[in-house]
C-alpha cells in the first residue's frame, strides 16, 4: 500500500510540473482573410464597341469589362469619338490599366465620372491602388482639376440608384481621396474603411470621378490613370 501511494505521488508531481511548465503555449495562426475581388479591378478584361460616327465612319473603342461610365460619354462617342474609360497599355508590358479622360478640347463637360458596383458581405480593412494624374490641361494658368477616388458600402435596401451614380451621388458613408497636384509617376493610395467591418451589407461601389477647375473654356481637359484596385 505504502509503495501505491508513493508511485501515485510521483505521478502527482510529474503532472503538476508539466502544468506549470514555463514552456510557452503553441501559437496558433489565424487563417486569413479573404475579400470580395474587385470585378476588373487590374484593367486587364476588355471588349471592344462600335458606334456609328456622325460623319458615317464606324467608331471602335475599348470598354472595361463590368465598369459603366457616366451616359453623356455615349453622346461624347457618337460625336467626337472619346469617352471617359479608355484603355492604357503599358509599353513596359505590365499590361493594361483604365486611362480617365475627363473631356477633349472642344468638349465643354465640367465633369465626367464612371463606376462599379458588385455583391459584397465582407468589408474590407481598406480600398488599395495605384494612380497617376496628369492634372489640368492649363495648370499653368492656375486652373485646378480633381480626381476622386471613392468606396462605399450598402444594403439593398440603402443603396443609390443607378441614375444617382450617373451623376457621381456620394453617400456621407462614402470614403474617399481627392487627389489635385498631378503626379510623374505611378502614386500607391489606401482608402481606410475597417469603421464598417462590422456591419452587414449587400453591395460594395466604387466611383471615380474628375472634375473640372473653373477655366471657363472649352479646350480645357484633364486626365488620369487608375490601375491595381484591391480590398485588403
Amino acid at each position: 500500500m505504502k509503495k501505491i501511494i508513493q508511485i501515485t505521488a510521483v505521478i502527482c508531481i510529474a503532472l503538476i510540473m508539466s502544468c506549470s511548465s514555463d514552456d510557452a503555449e503553441p501559437i496558433i495562426v489565424p487563417e486569413p482573410v479573404s475579400f470580395p475581388e474587385i470585378p476588373n479591378g487590374d484593367f486587364e478584361s476588355w471588349r471592344v464597341e462600335t458606334k456609328d460616327h456622325l460623319t458615317g465612319t464606324e467608331v471602335n473603342y475599348d470598354v472595361p469589362n463590368e465598369w459603366t461610365e457616366f451616359f453623356i460619354n455615349d453622346v461624347l462617342r457618337f460625336t467626337s469619338g472619346h469617352g471617359f474609360f479608355n484603355k492604357y497599355d503599358y509599353p513596359t508590358g505590365d499590361g493594361s490599366a483604365l486611362l480617365l479622360e475627363r473631356s477633349f478640347p472642344g468638349a465643354s463637360e465640367s465633369k465626367n465620372n464612371g463606376f462599379v458596383r458588385f455583391n459584397c458581405i465582407t468589408v474590407p480593412n481598406k480600398l488599395t491602388g495605384r494612380y497617376k494624374f496628369i492634372g489640368s490641361s492649363l495648370a499653368s494658368t492656375g486652373i485646378v482639376d480633381t480626381l476622386r477616388i471613392a468606396v462605399h458600402f450598402s444594403k439593398i435596401i440603402d443603396t443609390l440608384t443607378t441614375l444617382n451614380l450617373h451623376n457621381n451621388v456620394l453617400p456621407d458613408r462614402a470614403r474617399y481621396i481627392t487627389i489635385i497636384e498631378p503626379t510623374e509617376n505611378f502614386n500607391y493610395f489606401e482608402i481606410d474603411v475597417s469603421e464598417f467591418i462590422d456591419q452587414e451589407i449587400d453591395y460594395a461601389t466604387i466611383q471615380l470621378i474628375m472634375k473640372m477647375g473653373d477655366s471657363g473654356l472649352d479646350a480645357e481637359y484633364s486626365s488620369a490613370i487608375i490601375d491595381d484596385l484591391k480590398f485588403e
